[in-house]
């Protein structure tokens, strides 16, 4: 060990067994100290670990298992392609480990998987720094600090991260191979390679990375610049392995590129303002332990030593000024990144990310730890009072400036923690660098110990910002749920879809393996998603919510056969199935296969009215042009305002509040006269604040991000009253107009019965494969399905590919001549085949390079 004079060999196996094990010792210390299960009774789903990544993570294993496919799936909206979302959510290794557990068991599976790739963070970084220098015990210091540095703990919930930061360290140590030997370059190819793969957005922004280490490397080995063409083989290795990486993965990159169209917004100029987003001393205020808890800048931390490390590295004299200058221009460029909103974007895609910012700040991290991995060799051992004079001066000087100033991302208790901690670090130094052999073991007992306390500490305390929910919230829901949604699909092994009236998340569907109509994830169609909101579900923009439904008409329309409510009872015509663990289950009686057949004035429908209920009227006629509307418009009765004055501008009713003491209202009443089924929408221009009653019984907030869809107030008889209020939560209400309508049972029965529904039956092979026959009617050549269109699908009729458009803004039909027909539809990601032959070509290509040269070599 580095306790003497004496060099002692060090096994490069043991500093790789222990530069994992550590890791994960102090991870399960801080689930202990969270008290997460199963250690405790909380659960470490938490943000968008809890409400997406578990459910993704339920279809991921559905996938292993045959029941689904990564290229499509109907666990997504209406359904929905798979390149995307699975290359960004579903193409990590390790979540093989979650097939050890059953779909109950996730959150402890889950656990394991972080605890895992916390250890594999570790182990990378020791083989990148024992790989570099020699190796060295002092080693497991740093790669435990890269192992915990903050952006893994301040984003916990993005453990789909997590493997690409393990693999961070292999991809750099390629990098500079290529730079010692260009002909060493198939570490960094096939890495970078696999770092494209397992996420392409991290992968995007490690490209970037990558070329900035790459030149940073080059001019510091350069010395000048006329020195650069002695490194022109190094270049084009560089240039050449990157290229290859990319080509390697085409066939997924490819696809994913094709996927995304449509789920992501274009770039707009106005986004590319350079102004700043935060005061630019500021940020180092982050690299204090403990200063996770507040995501408003760049998450930076990777520990008081490092960060004690690189100010040594920058004060000793044995680094050379231009290695110093470059070395601070390397993190100048990251800083302004962060600084520069127009920078900022660039290194996410050109988009503003949503929810997680500056998902790029790990890199800043890493290379802190490597720079201070260096200084650390410099100084460890003979470290000067001038030294710890100049480090502590920094420290003040900045505190000072914190407090001045009023800092609100670290205090006066932050500061002492981390004056106590640098103190404690120094004091280390001190000791090592004394001759007595006890003194020398003490400093680094010392240090270890100071180390492993100070990031657990940390990560308990950027875990805990999250809200946690104990264990039993997820275990009970799914213990619940899953019995009646197994019912369902033992009783009708059929394709049809299910809907529920109360939920976990917007992805139950893909937690329980169920084709739904909710879904919620970064790679969703934007038309699908407006088509769900013009059939009067809740369409958020970022996600697309059955809530508790629509119309009986759009249910019947998309399939919905099976509806599970918590209620014992409903007022809409569906016969009550049974009852399991207080979940009722209804069946449909009017509900249509997933192809149905309409009539050539499918493409007269007007998508482009807001009103949802006269958009279902259109479509029903195209079954049947004579049929009645089954939505019949009614006016309220009467309008009461209460506290409220009435104001019209440009078309849009806005309620301005008089007493803003006082309950403000607006309520309609309603005297009915038949007895039918009353539905409500309100259309407005934006997000709201209002309750929703009816007779009183409050259907919860309205206009909100999940609850703002077609509401079915309830089924009445002759001479009842029904009111319906508004009660304004918000000084102001604006609303563009007030929909109500009645649902007429006995036209929608006829509906059904012209629909020819018998007459086609579609079966379920795969998620990417159905089969089936229909029987065509005259007048109703156009065969739509209620699946989105996309260009993926290949539809055959008769064994004859047919040509697919697209209905309804978002539907997929095709053309059949009367009579009976057999129908095959087989999903094929667009682009997918172009791009495996490029990835086929480019890896033929490459072997011949790898065994040409071992050629070369041996002889």
């Amino acid at each position: 060990m580095e306790m003497g004079t004496s060099k002692v060999y060090v096994s490069k196996r043991k500093l790789y067994i222990l530069s994992f094990f550590i890791p994960v010792i102090l991870m399960i210390g801080v689930w202990i100290a969270l008290d997460i299960y199963p250690f405790g009774k909380y659960s470490i789903l938490v943000s968008d670990l809890e409400i997406q990544f578990v459910d993704y993570y339920a279809y991921f294993k559905s996938v292993i298992s045959g029941e689904n496919d990564f290229i499509y799936t109907f666990s997504k909206n209406l359904g929905g392609d798979m390149p995307g979302f699975s290359a960004y959510y579903l193409q990590n290794p390790l979540l093989f480990l979650l097939c050890l557990f059953s779909d109950r068991n996730l959150p402890t599976a889950v656990m394991l998987m972080i605890v895992v790739q916390i250890g594999l963070s570790g182990f990378s970084f020791s083989y990148f720094i024992n790989h570099m220098y020699e190796p060295k015990y002092s080693s497991l210091l740093f790669s435990t600090a890269y192992s915990f540095m903050g952006f893994f703990f301040g984003y916990i919930p993005l453990t789909i991260y997590f493997t690409n930061f393990a693999l961070l360290p292999i991809v750099i140590l390629g990098i500079n191979k290529i730079m010692e030997n260009p002909k060493h370059y198939k570490t960094y190819l096939f890495s970078l390679a696999l770092y494209i793969f397992m996420n392409y957005y991290l992968g995007f922004m490690m490209c970037i990375f990558s070329i900035l280490y790459f030149l940073y490397l080059l001019l510091i080995k350069s010395k000048k610049i006329c020195n650069l063409r002695n490194y022109g083989k190094n270049i084009i290795a560089y240039m050449v392995s990157s290229v290859f990486a990319v080509l390697l993965v085409a066939f997924d990159l490819a696809m994913v590129a094709i996927s995304l169209r449509g789920q992501k917004e274009n770039p707009d100029l106005s986004k590319f303002g350079f102004y700043r987003q935060f005061r630019i001393l500021d940020i180092f205020s982050k690299l204090f332990a403990g200063s996770d808890k507040n995501h408003e800048l760049p998450i930076i931390y990777c520990s008081v030593l490092a960060v004690v490390c690189v100010l040594f590295y920058f004060i000793n004299r044995q680094v050379k000024l231009r290695e110093k200058v470059l070395t601070a221009g390397f993190f100048a460029l990251i800083l302004l990144s962060f600084n520069i909103h127009a920078i900022d974007i660039i290194w996410h895609g050109f988009n503003d990310p949503v929810g997680f910012k500056y998902r790029y700040a790990y890199f800043f991290s890493f290379l802190m730890i490597v720079i201070g991995y260096q200084g650390f060799q410099l100084f460890y051992h003979n470290i000067s009072r001038k030294q710890i004079c100049i480090i502590l001066g920094v420290f003040s000087i900045y505190s000072c400036y914190l407090l001045i100033t009023g800092n609100r991302y670290a205090n006066w208790k932050d500061i002492l923690l981390n004056g106590t901690l640098l103190i404690l670090i120094l004091s280390a130094f001190w000791f090592i660098g004394k001759d007595k052999l006890f003194q020398k073991r003490a400093g680094w007992i010392l240090l270890f110990f100071v180390l492993g306390g100070e990031v657990v500490f940390n990560a308990v305390r950027a875990i805990s910002v999250y809200p946690m929910g104990e264990i039993s919230k997820f275990t009970n829901y799914y213990d619940n749920v899953s019995p009646v949604i197994e019912y369902v699909k033992e009783m009708d092994d059929g394709f049809y879809r299910i809907e529920k009236d109360f939920y976990r998340d917007k992805n139950d569907s893909m937690l329980f393996n169920y084709a739904g109509l909710s879904h919620s994830s970064s790679c969703e169609k934007d038309y699908v998603k407006e088509f769900s909101g013009k059939m009067g579900f809740r369409n958020n923009i970022l996600f697309a919510f059955y809530n508790r439904g629509s119309t009986t008409f759009a249910d019947s329309l998309l399939g919905v056969k099976y509806y599970i409510s918590q209620y014992d009872t409903t007022d809409k015509p569906y016969h009550k199935i049974t009852e399991i663990n207080n979940c009722h289950i209804f069946e449909n009686p009017y509900v249509l296969p997933v192809g149905f057949c309409v009539q050539d004035d499918i493409d007269q429908v007007d998508m482009q009215t807001d009103n949802v209920f006269d958009i279902q009227n259109q479509i029903s006629k195209t079954f049947d042009s004579n049929l009645p509307d089954i939505y019949e418009k009614t006016e309220p009765d009467y309008i009461k305002i209460s506290n409220l004055k009435e104001n019209d501008i440009g078309g849009i009713t806005e309620y301005s509040k008089i007493n803003g003491e006082e309950d403000a209202y607006i309520e309609y009443t309603f005297e009915i006269k038949e007895k039918k089924g009353l539905y409500l929408y309100f259309n407005a221009p934006n997000l709201q604040s209002a309750e929703l009653f009816v007779n009183d019984f409050s259907r919860e907030n309205y206009f909100t991000n999940t609850n703002w869809n077609v509401v079915y107030a309830g089924m009445y008889n002759p001479g009842d009253t029904v009111t319906v209020r508004l009660k304004c939560l918000q000084d102001i209400l604006s609303i563009t107009n007030a929909l109500f309508y009645y649902e007429n049972k006995e036209i929608l029965k006829l509906w059904y019965e012209n629909s020819d529904s018998k007459n086609i039956e579609i079966t379920k092979n795969s998620s990417s494969h159905l089969t089936g026959s229909v029987d065509i009617p005259e007048g109703k050549e156009n065969l739509v399905f209620s699946i989105p269109c996309e260009k993926g699908w290949n539809v055959k009729i008769d064994g004859r590919e047919t040509e697919c458009y697209e209905v309804l803004g978002a539907l997929m039909s095709v053309k059949v001549s009367p009579g009976k027909h057999m129908i095959e539809m087989r999903y094929i990601p667009e682009g997918f085949f172009p791009a495996i032959w490029v990835s086929l070509l480019a890896f033929a290509m490459l072997m011949f390079f790898i065994i040409n040269d071992k050629m070369k070599c041996n002889n």
